[in-house]
C-alpha cells in the first residue's frame, strides 16, 4: 500500500468505495444539483448533467451487475476515462462561469 492508500483507508468508512464516491457526485452534480438547487451558480448546469450521468451510471453498472446480470460486469482497465469525464466536466462548467463573469464585468464599464 502507498501512502495515499493507507491514508484513504484511515479517513474513509470501510463500507464507501471510491466507486461510491463516484456514484454519489456524479448523480449530485449531474442531476440533484440543477434539479434542486438551480440558484446556485456553483454547480454545474443542466447542459453539464449528462457528463456526470455517464460517470454515475457506468460505476454504478459495474457496482450493481452481478445483481442483475449474474455476472461482473467488466470494468475499464483504468478508470482514468471516467475520472477525465468528471474533471473535464468539472473544468467546463467553470470555464462558462467564468465567460458568463466576464461578459457581465465588460458590459457594465
Amino acid at each position: 500500500m502507498d501512502k495515499e492508500e493507507i491514508f484513504f483507508d484511515i479517513f474513509r468508512p470501510k463500507f464507501i468505495k471510491k466507486n461510491h464516491l463516484f456514484i454519489f457526485s456524479g448523480l449530485f452534480f449531474g442531476w440533484i444539483g440543477w434539479k434542486f438547487f438551480p440558484k446556485i451558480e456553483a454547480l454545474p448546469a443542466k447542459k453539464f448533467a449528462l457528463i456526470f450521468l455517464f460517470v454515475a451510471a457506468h460505476y454504478a453498472l459495474t457496482d450493481l451487475s452481478w445483481i442483475t446480470l449474474g455476472f461482473r460486469y467488466p470494468t475499464l482497465k483504468n478508470s482514468e476515462t471516467m475520472e477525465f469525464l468528471m474533471a473535464s466536466g468539472l473544468f467546463l462548467h467553470c470555464l462558462s462561469n467564468l465567460k458568463f463573469r466576464l461578459k457581465s464585468i465588460r458590459g457594465i464599464s
